[in-house]
């Protein structure tokens, strides 16, 4: 048979027998291509490169985030009022920060995996962790912002907390 695989050379175009190729490299080139993009960053990127991009990515998003969330805290009235007892800021201050810190998170873990595809950082193990972590973040978030809205005892805000936390475990993180 003329198109037996059998009777093809060995090697590839550049010469080089490439029949059983390096494990990492196997790794390498099946994300790449489930992914559909080239690999364009070197696959020897220490380990703390994407942790820091992450936080250089956040940096900058949550100065550039921050004045539109307060423009429409200030708009939506969630506003924290100085009175004479317990706050003792001199104008009305916008709440909501909890908003920018949720988006610069989500946005600057995203854009760091889309720069370094392949890579990981080692606090989740599994997707059902990142899952369960984005969920109790979001979940986090809009406790605040109903506390922000409407107000919440200490105890009400501390049971939710804890409620959430519970359900963060009980996808497996621990």
């Amino acid at each position: 048979m003329q198109g037996d695989r059998n009777d093809r050379p060995k090697g590839n175009a550049s010469g080089s027998s490439d029949e059983n190729p390096s494990p990492g490299k196997m790794n390498r080139q099946s994300n790449t291509q489930r992914r559909g993009f080239k690999h364009t960053v070197p696959p020897n990127v220490p380990p703390i490169v994407l942790p820091l991009v992450a936080t250089l990515i956040g940096l900058g998003l949550s100065i550039a985030l921050t004045p539109f969330v307060r423009h429409y805290a200030l708009r939506f009235g969630l506003v924290d009022y100085p009175d004479k007892r317990r706050k003792l800021h001199a104008q009305p201050v916008a709440r909501c920060g909890g908003v920018v810190l949720l988006l610069t998170l989500m946005i600057s873990v995203l854009l760091a995996f889309l720069i370094f595809p392949g890579q990981s950082i080692h606090l989740v193990q599994q997707s059902s962790q990142a899952i369960s972590l984005g969920i109790g973040a979001l979940a986090i978030t809009t406790l605040g912002l109903v506390d922000d809205r409407f107000g919440m005892l200490g105890r009400q805000k501390l049971a939710m907390q804890i409620v959430i936390c519970l359900g963060i475990i009980s996808f497996g993180f621990s």
